[in-house]
């Protein structure tokens, strides 16, 4: 049971990382009209850590508070990998 508290974290920190992505859909984004599929993908698999990198790639502009939740998931979801990797 408790094994699967760290595998629940990182499930919903890559989906709060496919949101904040995927919120930039509708602006613009290197003369598209949205980002493209599999940068939303990569975003979404590998969570805060891929979101950060995608969006740095295609030059999106996203909101502050998304930007600031991206940046607290990948925090989080390092310390969560830290404790699963040390202590199991």
């Amino acid at each position: 049971m408790i094994l699967l508290l760290p595998v629940a974290a990182c499930v919903l920190l890559n989906v709060i990382a496919a949101l904040a992505f995927a919120s930039d859909r509708r602006r613009v984004v290197c003369g598209e009209r949205k980002i493209p599929g599999n940068a939303l993908l990569t975003a979404s698999v590998l969570g805060p850590f891929g979101a950060r990198a995608m969006i740095g790639r295609t030059g999106c502009n996203i909101s502050k508070g998304w930007f600031i939740l991206i940046y607290l998931a990948m925090a989080v979801q390092a310390s969560l990998l830290f404790w699963v990797f040390f202590y199991f």
